[in-house]
Formats: C-alpha cells, sequence, structure tokens
C-alpha cells in the first residue's frame, strides 16, 4: 500500500467515525427529545413549557425547548425566550455582592448596621448581630411573613422590617421569636427576604441602584441576557421573547383545573412592554432594594442560566473575564449550614425536605432521597446528580440550576407553566414534584451517564 493511499484508508476511517459518532449523537438527541416532550403532554398533567440543558466536561451535551412562551400569540418557547427565572435570581444576587466582599467594601461577618447605618436586630434577641454570612445562609433569624415579599419605593428597611405585615387578616413578623429557635443556634430558615437586605447591602457598598450594579458587574461581563428590571433592562425586541408564566389555575394555584385553559400569572405578557416601577424616578438608594426584586426578579433565558453554572464551574472566570476569585467561589461552595438529622433537635427546616446544606447563597446538593417528599437527590433513584446550584419556584415556575464544579458538569430546566397542582403531583425518590424527577431523570441518564466523558 502506498503512502497516499494509506492517508486514504485513514482518512475514510475517520470520516466514517465521526459520522457514526454524530449519528448517535443526533440519535441520543432525538431519544432524549422524545422522553422530554411526553414529560410536557403528560395527559391531566401538562406543561405549558420546558426549557432544559446539560453540560459534560464544559460541552453543551444536550438543549431542547418543547411548548410556548406565549398560548395567546402561539409564539414557541426557544433559545432566545426570557423567563422570569424566580429564585435563581438569589445566586446571581449572591455573585453581585461576593464581588463587593472580595473588594473590601463588604465583610461577611460584620454587623450589617455598620453598613445600613442603623441596627437590624431581631426583636428577640436585640443583643444578637446579624451579618452578610447569616443572611447569604438563611440562618439571619428573618422569616417570609407570606410567600409574596413586596415593599414600596424607598420604604426603609428599619421600618418595613418591624411592622407586622397583615396575612389572611393576621399580623405575622418577619423576625423568628423564641420559641422559633435562637439566632445564635444557626438555624436555617429560607426565606426570600434576607436577599432584599442583602440587596440593600450591594447599593450601601457600591454607591449604585441594585438593577444597574448586577447589570453592569454581572450579567453583562458574563454575557448573560436579560436583568432585574425588565423595564429598563429588555429592548422592544426583547418584549417578543419575553415567556408569559403559567397555570392551569383561575385563582393562582388555590383551585385547579387540569382540562381548562392555562391562566397566565405574574407581571410578564409576551409582547407587552413591562410596567415601570410606580416612583422608580425619585428612587434612593441603600433604603431599600426590594422593588427589584433580587429574590427572585431576575429575566434571562436557559443559555444564560448555563453561562453562570460554567462560571461556577471555571472557578470565577469565563471566556477570559473574571467576575469571582476562585476562593471566592470555593468559599460560596462551602457548607454554611448542614442539618444536624434532628439530633438532639432539628438546626433547620429544610424546607418541605429538600434543603440539607447551604453555602454562601447556593444549595449544596446532598444525593438524600429514596422515597417521595423526601431529598435534594436528581437524576436517579439510588445516586444521582450532586454539587450545587438553586431551585426556582413562582407564578408556575418550576427550575432548578445544578452545576458539578468537580467534573465541569451540569443540569439546568426551566417549567414555564404547570398544569395540574405540583403539590399533589410528587416524585418517586425526591422532594422534586413529578415532572422535574422526570425531567432530571431523562437529562441525567440519557445525557450524562451515558456519555464516555462521565465514565472518564
Amino acid at each position: 500500500m502506498t503512502r497516499l493511499t494509506h492517508l486514504r484508508a485513514l482518512f475514510s476511517c475517520l470520516i466514517l467515525a465521526l459520522t457514526a459518532c454524530a449519528n448517535a449523537s443526533t440519535a441520543a438527541s432525538k431519544s432524549i427529545d422524545a422522553a422530554l416532550r411526553s414529560t410536557v403532554n403528560t395527559p391531566g398533567h401538562k406543561l405549558a413549557g420546558l426549557a432544559a440543558l446539560a453540560i459534560d466536561h464544559d460541552q453543551v451535551v444536550y438543549e431542547g425547548y418543547f411548548g410556548f412562551r406565549s398560548d395567546v400569540l402561539k409564539k414557541p418557547l426557544n433559545a432566545e425566550s426570557l423567563m422570569r427565572v424566580a429564585s435563581i435570581s438569589k445566586l446571581v444576587t449572591a455573585i453581585g455582592v461576593m464581588q463587593l466582599v472580595e473588594g473590601g467594601k463588604l465583610n461577611l461577618d460584620a454587623d450589617i448596621g455598620d453598613y445600613l447605618g442603623y441596627k437590624l436586630r431581631n426583636p428577640s434577641f436585640p443583643d444578637q448581630p446579624i451579618t452578610l454570612r447569616d443572611l447569604l445562609s438563611h440562618t439571619s433569624s428573618l422569616r417570609d411573613p407570606s410567600d409574596a415579599v413586596s415593599f414600596e419605593v424607598n420604604e426603609p428597611l428599619n421600618e418595613a422590617l418591624y411592622r407586622p405585615a397583615i396575612v389572611d387578616g393576621r399580623a405575622v413578623s418577619y423576625w423568628a421569636d423564641a420559641a422559633d429557635q435562637d439566632p445564635r443556634a444557626h438555624f436555617f430558615k429560607y426565606a426570600n427576604v434576607n436577599l432584599v437586605v442583602v440587596a440593600t447591602l450591594i447599593e450601601k457598598a457600591s454607591g449604585e441602584r441594585f438593577d444597574r450594579y448586577i447589570r453592569g458587574h454581572v450579567l453583562q461581563p458574563l454575557g448573560v441576557p436579560g436583568g432585574f428590571y425588565p423595564a429598563e433592562d429588555l429592548s422592544s425586541a426583547d418584549f417578543e421573547n419575553l415567556t408569559t408564566l403559567y397555570r392551569k389555575s383561575p385563582d393562582s394555584g388555590v383551585h385547579w383545573q387540569s382540562q381548562g385553559p392555562w391562566v397566565p400569572q405574574g407581571p410578564d405578557r409576551t409582547g407587552e412592554a413591562p410596567k415601570q416601577i410606580a416612583g422608580i424616578a425619585d428612587y434612593r438608594l441603600g433604603v431599600n432594594a426590594g422593588v427589584f426584586k433580587p429574590q427572585g426578579g431576575l429575566r434571562t433565558n436557559l443559555r444564560g442560566l448555563a453561562r453562570i453554572a460554567r462560571l461556577f464551574n471555571h472557578k470565577g472566570s469565563l471566556d477570559g473575564v473574571t467576575i469571582l476569585q476562585p476562593a471566592t467561589v470555593e468559599q460560596m461552595l462551602t457548607a454554611q449550614w448542614q442539618f444536624n438529622g434532628n439530633v438532639p433537635a432539628p438546626n433547620g427546616d429544610t424546607y418541605d425536605q429538600s434543603m440539607f446544606a447551604w453555602g454562601l447563597g447556593v444549595q449544596l446538593y446532598t444525593d438524600r432521597g429514596g422515597k417521595a417528599k423526601y431529598g435534594d437527590r436528581m437524576g436517579d433513584p439510588t445516586h444521582g446528580f450532586t454539587g450545587a446550584g438553586h431551585p426556582g419556584d413562582a407564578y408556575g415556575l418550576l427550575a432548578t440550576l445544578a452545576f458539578d464544579a468537580a467534573n465541569n458538569r451540569a443540569l439546568i430546566y426551566v417549567i414555564t407553566g404547570e398544569g395540574s397542582d405540583p403539590g399533589k403531583y410528587w416524585g418517586h425518590y425526591s422532594s422534586f414534584c413529578r415532572w422535574e424527577e422526570r425531567i432530571l431523570s431523562i437529562l441525567y441518564q440519557r445525557s450524562l451517564k451515558s456519555s464516555k466523558k462521565f465514565q472518564s
């Protein structure tokens, strides 16, 4: 065989091998598509839309979109669709505040009153300082009076947090009392209001409005579209990509009609310009950043979420841009609180048995599970995906951004509308509902565990 003939033979073999790999990849992607589409169209439990993505060794090995971003306009969900990603927003707020910790403008263990200009203390424990570390790890003793945490423009935190909220006709405090655990015992209670205080600290330390700081120092440098204030952050073209969230419930999740129409939820409507915040022209920095919903108001797309996951997997830098230092990322992913198993007494409420460890602004996934309504296990009934990240749940949206920094992998999904009550549609081996458990299982089993990289 001549050298030329030999090279041609090798080239032919290479082409055949690449073609085989491409065909295998296409077949795997089609298999995942079919399984996820079946989940979206489950009789009696349909989803309005689903965006899902898997990363293995820094490569996107699956990305898929199903359903619609507007039922009325018949607009499909796609890669450009901007979604209000609920509590995944907290992870982005945490990134922003940790930049200021790196810069020496905030200290994790200082009394936050030193920055706010007044003491912010639990009335039951007036001598116990609250720190930024407490806020980011949800051990501050602050509580959400209800699911929705809402403040008016320029409503001072040091007044709002001491004024009982009226929920169902009764007064409810923002603070744990003595019967609900001394904060010095490092008691975990997941609360949206913690991130409102964090965002206000960002304004105090940076001298910038919260939404603008995050856009200028986190989102834009990282190449993540969208922002926390749609009226300013989104273009007219973005309005067409804004996703309407849905439930098959005429009263925001109280009563469900699985055979009924999709009912829009929350503030966003595809094709419509988002409303300005009332009174925003008179906004004062550092008073109360809660109007920007730092706990749940980020609008971005699936690929934007993937970049956030990859940022953590790359130890704070991505594509030549440094957002955080490696030591900061490591600190964020280090457990600040871990559930003690109720011995001798519980040191946290585990958020309906779904949270067992927490870092700085991130949930740490511990692979607990094995029965319905219990555990943070993802993707496998016996041994699932581990790592860190954040869940999201609001206005019919269910989402999880999970990354495994040690192995440079990630699983991300966003459900944009629930067709039945998720509280009655539990998974089999975790605290996730059935849709989420199926989605995570499909992505994990067929996209990550099946890859040769997973075996390495």
